[in-house]
């Protein structure tokens, strides 16, 4: 993981990572964020960051929809036509998105 922070984020990693930009949840306040959808995998190396962003959007008062998709792994959801979870995961993803924008 710390290579694909350094990429992101370049020298400074440990400086840079700090940053709310980078780090949303190190934000000071998570309050009166739009409407929120979080989608990992089970053996996704970022599951338990995404359960703690989720957890700290609700507790903001944030509109947050988060699903884990079990026995799947980081990026399933480019693998339409592969596995059934990741067509059901763009679908969610999609429908929530229309429903943001209100085009339901």
């Amino acid at each position: 993981m710390r290579y694909f922070w350094e990429q992101c984020l370049g020298p400074g990693v440990e400086a840079n990572g700090h940053n709310p930009y980078a780090s949303p949840i190190r934000a000071e306040s998570l309050a009166g964020l739009p409407q929120t959808t979080i989608i990992t995998a089970e053996f996704d190396p970022l599951i338990d960051e995404a359960h703690d962003y989720a957890g700290a959007l609700k507790s903001a008062g944030a509109d947050v929809v988060y699903t884990r998709y079990d026995g799947m792994a980081h990026a399933f959801n480019e693998l339409i036509g592969i596995f059934d979870a990741a067509r059901v995961a763009v679908d969610e993803a999609c429908t929530r998105i229309r429903t943001s924008f209100g085009s339901d």
